[in-house]
Parts: C-alpha cells; structure tokens; sequence
C-alpha cells in the first residue's frame, strides 16, 4: 500500500512539473512573437490529474484556404492527446499519442486526414498512422482514448460514414495528462504534413524540437467538441485541474478555446462565439456563400466568414457553409449546409434550429389546376364542400417511405437544400419538417409539397398533411409530404381561356379554403408576378371541417390600361396566381 501511493505521488509531481514546462515554454514563446518550434500556435485545455481515459466527439471543421499561398502548407490537428515524461536510452523524454485529424491547406486546397500520432518511448520514435478513412467538413468524429495495462488504446469513428480505426502503443509512463483542441501540424522539412512513416521522438514541447510545424493556422470554422469526458467524468471548468493555453502564430492570427461547461467546448480562430438564439458563426466552405439579415434587403458575400445574426437568409447556392451555433448550458453544435437557399431561426430557450426553405425567390409560383385541390373556380359551394372532401381525402395510407430513392419529387421544383449535421437541426419545407437523428440529407419544395431523401444514417419527418404525423424515414430511402392544396374561388366572374372576367370599377369576393390563414398579393400586369399588398384574408366560417377564409378586391380605373392581369394568393409559403381579364 505504501509503494501504490509513493507511486501516485511521483505520477503526480512529474505531471504537474510537465504542464508548468508547458506554460513556461507557451509564455516564452508567446513573448518571442512566434518562433520555429512546436510552439508557434493553439489553443487547447491540458489536465493537470492524472488521467485513464479521455473520450468525446469532434465535428470536423473546415478550413479556408482562400488567402494561403500556393507553395505553402498551413493547417493544424484538431483532436486530443495523452502525454507524459519518461526516461529512455540516453535521457528524459517526453512521449505523447494523439488521435484527430489534421486539416491543412495547399495549392489552395484544403484536406482533412483523420490518424493517430503514437509514441514508442523505448524506441524513442513517434509513429503516424492514418485511419483509412475520410472525412469531410460536419462530420463527427468519437474519439477514445485509453490507458490499459502496458498499452495504451486509441480509436476513432465516422459516424457519418460508420468506418472506424484502431491503434494501440507503449505504455506512457506513471503519470499520463491529457490536453485537447487546435494543435500546431507536424511537417517535414519540406512543409509538407507528416501523415504516415515514423520519425525520431522528440521534446514536444521545446523550441528546437523536430519534427517542424508548419506556418498555421489556416484560417477555420470553429472546431466543436462534445460529450467530453476524462477518467469517465464530464470535463467542466476547474481552474486547480485543467488550464487553457492560447498564443499567436507566425502568421498572426489568434486562436481561442471557451471555457469547458457541461463536457462542451469550442476551440475557434477570428470569429467570436455564438450566442443562444442571437447569434451564428458562419464560415465558408466552398464556394461563394451570401447572407441577408433579418430585415435587411441586400445579401452580403462570407469571405472569410462572420457572425451574423439570428433568423438571417442565407444562399449556398453556389457554394457551401458550415454553421456554428450556441446551445443551452454552454454546448455548441455545427452542420454544414449547400446547393440552397434557407432562413435559419433558432429557438432562444432550447436551441432547436430550422433551416426554412421559402419556397424559391421569384420561382415560387405555383400553377393551378381547373379541378381538384387548388383549382380557380366559379364552382358552385355544394361542389366547393365536395371538392374540399376530396382534398381533404388525399394522402390517406401515404407518408411511409418506400423503396430505394422512392417516392420521387412531385411538381414544379422551387427551393432544395443539402445538409450534413448532427444534433438539434431541422428543415422545413411547405409539407412538412425533417429533425436529424444524425444524417446526411436532401430537403426540396415543390408546388405539390416537400421531398426528403436520406444519404446517410436517419431522419425524424414531421408531415402536415392530410393530418400531422411523425415518419422516420432511413438511409437510402425518401419521403414526400404533400401539401394541403387550398380551394380558392373569384365570385361572381365568368371565365375564359383560363381567365376571369372582371369589369372596370367592380367588386369582387376572393375564397379561399385552407388551414392556415392566407395573404392576397396586389396585382401585377401578365405575365409579372403579383407583387406588394400582402393582405390577410378573413376568417369566413369553414367547409367541410377546413376554415375559409374571403377578401373584397376592387378593380380600379387605372387596370384598364392593360387586358391581363395577375393577382395571387399566398398559402404557407406558396403563391398561387389568378388570372383576371379586365374589359
């Protein structure tokens, strides 16, 4: 009993003596402005206890290489590490295995390669090792890491893609620490990254240590991790256990981590951490990716990324996005979004967030049928309730997904959206919403409703209509949610051709069956859109079970100076057109 404790009294004193060399090697290299050792940049938390275990998830985050030149590497690993001092051959070493994955930019482009770094202090080598296994921007990683016996234990898994890899190496020594973040990249002497091979083992934490680190960072989304725990405990803030550390590169951009809470924490570069329901941190990905902020009328370029507010539009049409948002209780989640254009919101007390797809821009513009749901009718109201029945009939048994990439979207195409994230995210179309159990996914809006398709893993649909039910929908397989078609009608008119006949100077009734409240556009001149006056109808009773609602328009001398006309009525985020031929 003696022995066990005078041995976790020295793991103890050489990890502390380890973590203060630490510190006073990052102040020093701090105060020198950036030098050629490891030191040059990061930002991580290191443990001071001595430490059995460290698991979590890391979300792989992307970088921009937009502004590195050509010939150079620039980058660094994002992951966690256990390290430790020995003695070995000649003298005392300090020996560390970590597991992540390095994100580095060159030719500007960028790569992510996910591997394990893994010490041999008896051969005094370091040994890189990759996964075998890719990785792209928004996927999580699970990390763990493990100290069993005279080995110690590394692991890592896509859960994106379901691939995993496995390393094990020597024992570290008595007192095993841990730190976790953005790390400076090993490079060779060329610049290049070390990704495989082994080199000699070395003082990682000296000034004139070997292998060399590149320039980095390269300017990156911020990297989350969650559910970390140490030892089997969840990582909160302590300040006599864990210590941050953070110092500028030679490229002089700064590199922060926040403070861990509820085994939660975000390592992140020039942006600012988001705010719960305030604000997002956005951060190109590919591409050219727009933003216009609630209220605002003119869409602005993410260069470099941003913060940008709550209930923005953004448009990664031409390009892709990587969202960074606040969570209650200090947690953090990031998804990447692209080929879309989407209104994001967050709830400020729970953090659930929707992507809303608006329905296309000047494409959302839905034609109508002369019959059935959505037609423009002078049908009489004992065919109305019929018709309403009919409506209110359609989709019964639907709403299970069938086989591979089945059922097919259906109507004209409007807005659509691919997603990769994990956590709280949903998105909603005019049909009904998606919630992610973790997955890869396609959202498209048509006239006729919302088309889901599942690449990876699974989601959680939420349909509408014909009435509000929950499909979970798996890999490889599709939902489409219909849209509840409202009934409009134009009394009293005669029509022809597909237009309604209207008079100078006369009053006419617009109907419209449907479940939520309408709006009446103003009218425009054939073939425009109907434009401006956005008007709510009033609730006039119900059809069938399904409210109705009315409005009086008026057709004003100064129509007369065209024939044809366009008015509209918009329904959850469609707008139907009604045809008018003024005489």
């Amino acid at each position: 009993m003696t022995g066990g404790r005078q041995v976790g009294r020295v793991a103890v004193a050489l990890t502390v003596s380890l973590v203060l060399a630490l510190a006073a090697f990052l102040i020093l290299s701090s105060s020198a402005g950036g030098s050629t050792g490891l030191g040059t940049t990061g930002a991580y938390w290191s443990g001071l206890a001595q430490t059995k275990s460290v698991s979590f998830k890391l979300y792989v985050a992307a970088v921009d290489c937009g502004r590195v030149r050509h010939a150079n590497y620039v980058g660094q690993r994002n992951g966690a590490e256990l390290f430790d001092s020995a003695t070995a051959g000649s003298g005392p070493l300090r020996p560390f295995d970590f597991v992540g994955y390095d994100s580095f930019c060159h030719a500007g482009r960028p790569a992510y390669r996910v591997g394990f770094e893994i010490s041999n202090p008896g051969a005094r080598t370091l040994r890189f090792r990759p996964a075998g296994f890719g990785a792209s921007p928004g996927d999580p990683l699970v990390v763990t890491i493990t100290v069993r016996g005279a080995r110690t234990l590394l692991s890592i898994r896509n859960l994106n893609t379901h691939r995993s890899a496995n390393a094990s190496g020597p024992s570290l020594g008595l007192g095993t620490s841990w730190a976790a973040g953005v790390l400076p990249l090993f490079a060779g002497a060329t610049g290049r990254p070390l990704l495989r091979g082994t080199v000699p083992l070395v003082q990682e934490y000296s000034l004139t240590g070997a292998p060399n680190t590149d320039l980095g960072p390269a300017p990156f989304a911020p990297v989350v991790f969650g559910d970390f725990r140490v030892s089997g405990s969840r990582l909160t803030y302590n300040r006599r256990r864990i210590g941050a550390s953070a110092w500028f590169g030679s490229t002089g951009n700064r590199v922060h981590v926040t403070h861990p809470s509820d085994g939660a924490f975000i390592a992140i570069g020039r942006l600012k951490p988001p705010r719960l329901g305030k604000t997002l941190d956005a951060t190109p990905v590919t591409g050219t990716s727009l933003y216009e902020g609630p209220g605002g009328h003119r869409f602005h370029k993410l260069s470099r990324g941003g913060q940008i507010p709550n209930g923005s539009t953004i448009d990664t049409t031409h390009g892709q996005v990587q969202l960074t948002l606040g969570l209650p209780n200090g947690r953090s989640e990031t998804g990447v979004f692209y080929a879309g254009r989407f209104q994001l919101h967050q709830n400020r007390r729970t953090g659930a967030t929707t992507a809303i797809l608006p329905g296309g821009s000047n494409a959302n513009v839905c034609a109508l049928s002369q019959s059935g749901g959505g037609a423009v009718s002078i049908a009489s109201k004992p065919r109305l309730v019929a018709s309403a029945a009919k409506a209110k009939g359609k989709g019964k048994g639907k709403g299970k997904p069938k086989g591979k990439g089945k059922p097919k979207s259906k109507g004209k195409k409007l807005d659509s959206l691919w997603a990769n994230a994990h956590g709280t995210f949903t998105t909603q179309g005019s049909g009904g919403a998606a919630a992610v159990l973790g997955t890869k996914w396609f959202t498209e809006n048509t006239c006729a409703g919302t088309y889901f398709k599942v690449v990876r893993d699974t989601l959680r649909v939420t349909v509408y209509y014909p009435h509000v039910h929950t499909v979970v929908v798996k890999q490889g397989h599709s939902l489409f949610a219909p849209n509840e078609a409202p009934e409009i009608s134009v009394s009293p008119v005669s029509a022809t051709g597909g237009r309604y006949n209207v008079q100078l100077s006369g009053y006419y009734e617009l109907t419209v069956i449907a479940s939520q409240q309408p709006y009446y556009v103003d009218a425009a001149v054939a073939p425009q859109l109907p434009l401006g006056g956005n008007d709510a109808l009033y609730p006039d009773g119900a059809v069938g079970g399904t409210p109705r609602w009315h409005i009086i328009f008026h057709i004003t001398p100064n129509l007369g100076n065209f024939q044809d006309w366009n008015v509209g009525v918009r329904d959850s985020g469609l707008l139907y057109v009604v045809k008018l031929r003024v005489s």
